[in-house]
């Protein structure tokens, strides 16, 4: 429990809006990074599946195991620059004919 004296302290109700600020920065935060991995999985799937192949076949192209592409398409996890970069090339034709960017 909060002593009267405490709360009544102005130098601790200073400081309220400054943690407000960051707990909402760090929702924020969250918030997009949730809405960018769901997107980014989402895109990775749908030009998989476009492409006719399989997590195995597009793992075995890009140089990587089973168990990251189905992480990526999960959401669990993204892919590094150079995976994306890989992406990127991999999937071209589908990207470009519909107009996504895997960003």
């Amino acid at each position: 429990m909060v002593s009267v004296e405490f709360a009544a302290d102005y130098s601790f109700w200073r400081f309220v809006p400054k943690i407000s600020q960051i707990l909402l920065d760090i929702c924020c935060d969250i918030c997009y990074r949730i809405i960018y991995m769901n997107q980014l999985a989402a895109k990775i799937k749908h030009c998989r599946d476009r492409k006719g192949w399989t997590q195995e076949q597009l793992a075995r192209s890009l140089g990587v195991c089973l168990n990251t592409v189905q992480r990526w398409e999960l959401g669990k996890t993204r892919p590094s620059p150079l995976a994306m970069e890989k992406l990127n090339g991999v999937l071209k034709d589908i990207l470009e004919r519909e107009q996504l960017l895997l960003l």
